[in-house]
């Protein structure tokens, strides 16, 4: 109820307030500009237009790499069963009792396996 009664922020800007902050946000824009300007002015341009598209092209390929081998390195680890529908329909096999996956198994498996320290 209380909430209701909370004035929003549209009800609670002021008009010159949104002015003032569009012209601060105009001003740090046009700061960093000459500021960039200046570093170029004085080393030359980061890059090329040449040199940025083979850039591109560069880094287009190692990400193509990157993902080609992360498919490789999940279809090694990857279960014969997955592709398998049959077998996760089993009725015989009941997950909750096998030892795998639930919370006390996890918590007794940590206290009989590992030493504490």
């Amino acid at each position: 109820m209380m909430n209701d009664m909370m004035p929003t922020i549209e009800e609670t800007i002021d008009m010159n307030d949104i002015a003032q902050h569009e012209h601060e946000q105009w001003l740090r824009e046009c700061e960093r500009e000459e500021h960039w300007e200046a570093i170029e002015a004085t080393h030359g341009p980061l890059l090329t237009a040449a040199e940025w598209k083979q850039h591109t092209i560069d880094m287009d390929q190692i990400i193509a790499e990157a993902d080609a081998a992360w498919a490789d390195f999940e279809n090694a680890f990857k279960c014969d069963e997955d592709d398998d529908e049959d077998a996760w329909a089993d009725d015989d096999h009941d997950s909750m009792n096998d030892g795998h996956g639930t919370l006390a198994d996890d918590a007794w498996h940590d206290a009989h396996e590992f030493p504490e320290w």
